[in-house]
Parts: structure tokens; C-alpha cells; sequence
């Protein structure tokens, strides 16, 4: 009779600083009724990973879940798996921050269930070799990949029904590789035809293995699953089905590799999924390589040869997560240098809530698209500097530092105080982080609008999409997407980064919806621009100064402003404009902003005109996602229910002020959407220079608690 060995796993995960009502629907759609199915079949046994946010989460929402999980563990039905506690890309943290959060995950699981983690959930089955040592390190003997990770190894696919052995420094662990296959039909196809397909695997020896591990939320959280996984009970029908056909041997990771021995050695190079290689490509070569492998389909094992790039480059793709992946690293060497103790033990916990690897990337889920996700991590990272930075200063500092925060090559500026960071750039001279502490937020984490591969999609396809055919459910990686027909008419991308005091010359004033959709031209060449930099840190007071020499309308211009800061919350930046040229310059310059309070539409946040008595809204447009153009000296927005600050621009003279929501268009499961990012407030001055004549231009920013 031919049998075969199978594992079953889920790995259920929640991002760090997602709504309890979107978690709660996926426990109710997908983690409880799973785990009370299980539960009505002792005859199966199943791998569970739950990551240290949802834990967290669970622990205190449903804890009788844990529980339930508890009693079977305890039965020894379920093999627990570890990995990093919040589910970080563990290759792009330090070794010594991937180590301890294994531990971390391991000491709970000893704690909860009193089981002894043997295996390492990899988050996004993001692999680089030197994983090896740090997962070892952490007392852990195996992983699991998917099986593409060993094709692009040179693996053929039916040399891989069972596990691997790697190594790195003299250390060694073992490599399960999840079926592709089994991936793509469970719980998507009917179980007459799942059966079938791990029937086709089975021998006659028997010693064959099958591994399916993937998202628990698929199995009734994704779109159109939870019918058809619990109203018509497929689920019901698999375990049945398992529980009856007993040539199907469901095991664990751990009693298989005591039953049989490695299957050879195998050194997997850098991967993640197959469609993970892809979404971390830009557009166009997403589209090449799609057109590629369109044209290599009917040509046998191409496609191990045509992959995508690697996940370290969403770096490049986005600078978003480059700076917030580089203000990790910051925040990880500032808590490593903390004595032992019990702040340094808040922020380890901080740090590593903050090295949650979900706003880091885009694909099929949203992602960085998600501005909630990208705040969460920022003011977990806030937090756990302003601990540290506490710890080693006391209180009322002043830092100013030139380093190479973001690793490009060039130093930024860097000024720290108990209130806040700044950190200005060298490209536009640009301010591109301003971290308020007391309610911590990023006020520039903010998202450009950039061209991706799928937009193709919604310029093409139709707006329904279309239904499947045949019995089953489609994968979010299959079922065709939904969206309003006005994305077609959003579809711009930015031509900067979406930082403060950007710095702009146009031909003449325009409205904030000319602004907005970007109807106007550039005409100098400061944007995008390296400028000089030099850094004059004082007792009390920290000054930035930049220096441009650059073109407007083709004549020469000289561009100098100065940042200034303070122990005191906010900053001044001094303007001043030089035209060295024989000929009179007439242009207008436009100072760009971006700043983000998170909801685009809620009452508790608006636009107002500052003034020494009261916060006044404006009169119309004053939702955060409003376009609006008004003459004044000052602007102000507000957040009077959540973070509960205020932060106004206040010019030296009554300008044009023009402000505007940045609105992505983002992938999101089944539909695309769009996607409110941050606000963009933009002053406008003229300028009339004669030759050899200076003007000049102030902007002050203040910023306070509610």
C-alpha cells in the first residue's frame, strides 16, 4: 500500500499596532473555529507559530484560546514552533536582536505550555545564509521554507520529500520545505481533489514527506474562505477525510526527523517566496519579468531560473522603509549600549515591537501602504531611544551629530532632545524625520506616490474582475481584484520625497488642486539636489545651515537656509535666496511639507488659523484629507483626540498657503484602494530678484501638547 508522511502546520499572525476590531474578526473568521475543529479530532496531529503580537494579544483579549492550545500540546497533538517574538525579518536586524527574540519566544512557550521549541519560524521565509548561526544560537534545530527555496538551490522537485540539513560557522540546522503544491489547493480546492493531489506523492516504501505550512488566516479570513471552509465544511470534510484515509500519515517536524535521517545537504541562497521575489522589484521589471516567465511557461524548470530580486531591497524600492529600517538600527545600538536593568528590559521589549516586519514591505497585503502599521513601529522606536537616550543623559539634553543615519553615504544631521528629533538630509535639504516624544509620532512618516506593477491592472482590466469557475475558492494570490473606476484618474506618482522644507521654484501661484495633481513644472534645480551642509551645535540651541548653488529659469541662484532648534519643541527654518546672475529673476518659490496625524477624515483633527485665543477651524475644507488654498500668515493642524498636539507653520508675512491630502493607490487582498497617507501643506512666496539682490524668508513651526 502507498503511503506518505504529512505535516500540517498554521502560522497565525497579527501586525504590531493593528485594530483589536480587525484582529477580532480574524480570531472569530479563522483562529477559534479552526482550533475548535482540531479539537473534535484527536486522531490528528498539527504544528502550530503564533507570533509574540498576536500572543500579546490573545493573552489578553482570549485567553481560553491559549488555553485550548494548552490542552492540546499537553496531549502532545500539537508541535509549537518558535521564532522572532515580533516577527522581525530576522537577516536585517542585528544577530544579537534576532537571538534575543527567539529566546524571548521560547521562554513563552516554555512558560505556557511547558513544551520545548525545537523549530524557527522564518517571517516572510526570508532567508540569507549567515540565519544559520543566530537561529542555532537561540537553541533552535530546524526552519521551514518553501520549497522554492531549494529549486533556486538547484533542488529538483521531486528530490524533496523530506528535510535538509545546512551549516554556517560550525553550526548546523535542519531545512523543511513547504509544498508549493499543497499550498495553492489547500483550502482552495474541493477536498476530493486535495486528497488526489497527496495521493500522487505516496510510495510504496512510505518514508515520503509533505509539509503544509501557511497563513492560518486563510482558512476564513481571507476573501469568500470562511463560507466556504466553514458553512459548507470543507474544513470538516479534510479532517474527515485525513481521519479516513489512514495511508496519510500526519506527523510533526520533530518526530519525522526522529524517525528518518536528512535527505542530503543544501545551501539555499538569498529567497522568500515566489511572489515576494517579485513584489520587491520596481514596476517595470515586475512587468519584464512577468512577460518573461509568461513567454518560458511551456519550457520545463525555467522558472527556477527566473526570479525576482531579494528582500532587502524594498530599501531601494521605498526610502520610507529605509529610514524606518535605519531608525531601527539606530534605536537597537542605543539600547544595546544600556546597563542591565529594568529600563533597559522596557526597551528591548520597545525595540523589538518596533522590529515588526509588516509596514517594512508591500505586496498582496498592504503593508507600509498601511500608515497605522508604519506609526506603530515608529513610536515603539521613539520609545525605546527616549528610554535609552534618558538613560544616558538624564533630562534637558541637547545632541547634535553629523552621521550617516541612513547609510547612503553622506552625513545626515542629526539633533536630539528630551522633546524631540530632527533629522535633515542632504538631497533638497530636507527635514525627513521629526520625532515627537512625549506622544510618540513620527510627524514626516509619510508615503510618496510612486508607480507599481499592478497599477497596470487597474489602467486594463476590468472593474469586477471576473468569478471563478468550477467548484472552490480562489487564493488572494489568483482571485482577480476589484476597484472604483476613479483610480484611473489618481494615478500619479510623486517626483520627490514627501519630507519638509522641500524646496521649489515654479513659474507662477497655483492652486492646492493644481499642486495636488502636480499641474505645474519645475524650474530650478534645487529638488532632488545634494546641498552643502555644515553643523553648529551651541549650549541651548542647535543650527543647521544649507547652501545650494543651482538655476532658476536658467539663471544663478544661490539658496541658503538654516535650521534652528532648541531644548523647546519645534524649530525655524531662515530662508535666504541669492541671484548671482547679470539678469532679474521672477519666480515663485514653494516650500513643500508633508506631515502626518494619521486620519484623514475624523473629527478630531482639522486645519485651523492659529491664534493667541482659540484654534479656529477653517471655515471649509478642514478635514486632514481636504484641498484647500487660503491667504495667511500662519496654518495649523490639529489632533485633539488621539495624539493630542498641534503643529502650526507660521511665516514672517501673509503668503499662500495651499494644503492637500497624498492619497496612494494600494494593492489590498481582493481590491484595490485608495489609501490616505499624510497632508502636504505648501507656501508659496514670490520672488522678484534683481541681479546681485538677496531676499529673504522665515518659517516657524511650533509644536505642543493639547
Amino acid at each position: 500500500m502507498k503511503t506518505i508522511n504529512l505535516i500540517l502546520g498554521n502560522h497565525n499572525h497579527q501586525p504590531v499596532g493593528n485594530f483589536d476590531f480587525v484582529i477580532e474578526n480574524t480570531y472569530k473568521n479563522a483562529y477559534q473555529p479552526f482550533l475548535e475543529m482540531l479539537m473534535k479530532y484527536p486522531e490528528l496531529a498539527f504544528t502550530f507559530h503564533y507570533s509574540g503580537s498576536l500572543i500579546d494579544w490573545m493573552e489578553t483579549h482570549h485567553p481560553e484560546h491559549m488555553d485550548m492550545l494548552a490542552t492540546l500540546v499537553k496531549a502532545g497533538r500539537v508541535e509549537m514552533i518558535s521564532g522572532g517574538y515580533y516577527e522581525p525579518i530576522l537577516p536585517v536586524i542585528p544577530e544579537r536582536d534576532a537571538v534575543a527574540q527567539m529566546q524571548m519566544l521560547n521562554r513563552y512557550i516554555k512558560k505556557r505550555f511547558n513544551y520545548t521549541a525545537q523549530g524557527a519560524w522564518i517571517a516572510e521565509r526570508v532567508w540569507e545564509p549567515h540565519l544559520v548561526r543566530p537561529i542555532a544560537k537561540a537553541g533552535l534545530s530546524y526552519i521551514v521554507v518553501d520549497d522554492t527555496h531549494l529549486v533556486y538551490a538547484g533542488v529538483n522537485e521531486d528530490a524533496m520529500f523530506g528535510y535538509f540539513t545546512t551549516d554556517n560557522e560550525h553550526e548546523r540546522i535542519s531545512v523543511f520545505p513547504i509544498s508549493k503544491a499543497l499550498r495553492y489547493v489547500i483550502p482552495f480546492k474541493p477536498v476530493k481533489e486535495v486528497i488526489e493531489q497527496i495521493a500522487s506523492f505516496a510510495t510504496e516504501k512510505g518514508d515520503r514527506l509533505l509539509v503544509l505550512h501557511d497563513d492560518g488566516e486563510k482558512y476564513g479570513d481571507w476573501p469568500d474562505t470562511y463560507e466556504w471552509i466553514y458553512t459548507r465544511e470543507w474544513l470538516k470534510q479534510f479532517f474527515n477525510a485525513l481521519r479516513r484515509e489512514t495511508w496519510i500519515k500526519l506527523t510533526t517536524y520533530s518526530d519525522y526527523m526522529s524517525s528518518y535521517p536528512p535527505l542530503g545537504r543544501v545551501y539555499l541562497p538569498t529567497a522568500s517566496y515566489q511572489e515576494m521575489g517579485e513584489w520587491v522589484l520596481p514596476a517595470e521589471p515586475q512587468r519584464e519579468l512577468a512577460a518573461l516567465k509568461k513567454k518560458a511557461a511551456p519550457i520545463a524548470g525555467a522558472e527556477r531560473f527566473l526570479r525576482g530580486s531579494y528582500w532587502r531591497n524594498f530599501f531601494v524600492k521605498y526610502p520610507e522603509s529605509n529610514n524606518m529600517h535605519k531608525r531601527m538600527l539606530a534605536a537597537s545600538k542605543l539600547v544595546n549600549d544600556m546597563p542591565k536593568g529594568d529600563a533597559k528590559d522596557e526597551a528591548t521589549r520597545e525595540l523589538f515591537m518596533g522590529q515588526c516586519n509588516c509596514p517594512y514591505w508591500h505586496g498582496t497585503f498592504g503593508g507600509l501602504y498601511c500608515n497605522h502599521l508604519r506609526y506603530a513601529n515608529y513610536s515603539h522606536l521613539i520609545n525605546a531611544s527616549l528610554i535609552a537616550e534618558r538613560e544616558a543623559n538624564g533630562k534637558s539634553w541637547l545632541t547634535a551629530v553629523a552621521e550617516d543615519f541612513d547609510l547612503d553615504g553622506r552625513d545626515e544631521a542629526v539633533v536630539s532632545t528630551e522633546l524631540q528629533t530632527l533629522i535633515t538630509h542632504r538631497t533638497s535639504g530636507a527635514l525627513i524625520e521629526w520625532d515627537y516624544k512625549p506622544s510618540p509620532i513620527n510627524l514626516i512618516d509619510t508615503l510618496a506616490r510612486r508607480e507599481e506593477a499592478y497599477h497596470e491592472q487597474i489602467l486594463r482590466r476590468p472593474v469586477d474582475g471576473h468569478a471563478a469557475t468550477g467548484d472552490g475558492v480562489q487564493s488572494i494570490h489568483e482571485k482577480p481584484k476589484t476597484f472604483d473606476p476613479i483610480l484611473r484618474t489618481m494615478l500619479m506618482f510623486d517626483r520627490n520625497r514627501k519630507a519638509m522644507f522641500v524646496d521649489h521654484f515654479i513659474d507662477a501661484e497655483v492652486d492646492a488642486a493644481a499642486w495636488r495633481d502636480m499641474q505645474w513644472q519645475e524650474t530650478g534645480t534645487f529638488v532632488n539636489t545634494d546641498y552643502d551642509v555644515s553643523l553648529n551645535k551651541k549650549k541651548t540651541s542647535a543650527d543647521i545651515v544649507y547652501t545650494a548653488n543651482g538655476s532658476v529659469n536658467g539663471r544663478k541662484v544661490t539658496l541658503s537656509k538654516t535650521y534652528t532648534a532648541t531644548k523647546e519643541a519645534g524649530l525655524s527654518v531662515s530662508y535666504v535666496f541669492t541671484n548671482n546672475d547679470d539678469t532679474a529673476v521672477t519666480t515663485v518659490f514653494a516650500c513643500e511639507c508633508n506631515i502626518t496625524l494619521l486620519a484623514p477624515d475624523a473629527e478630531d483633527r482639522f486645519f485651523y488659523i492659529p491664534s493667541k485665543k482659540k484654534r479656529t477651524r477653517l471655515e471649509n475644507d478642514w478635514k486632514m484629507n481636504a484641498t484647500g488654498t487660503l491667504r495667511t500668515a500662519a496654518l495649523g493642524v490639529a489632533d485633539e483626540g488621539y495624539k493630542k498636539i498641534a503643529v502650526e507653520l507660521h511665516a514672517d508675512e501673509p503668503l499662500t498657503f495651499l494644503h492637500s491630502p497624498v492619497i496612494t493607490i494600494s494593492d489590498a487582498v481582493d481590491h484595490f484602494e485608495q489609501v490616505y497617507q499624510h497632508s502636504n501643506i505648501t507656501v508659496l512666496k514670490p520672488l522678484s530678484l534683481a541681479p546681485g539682490a538677496t531676499a529673504s524668508f522665515i518659517l516657524t513651526v511650533k509644536l505642543f501638547p493639547l
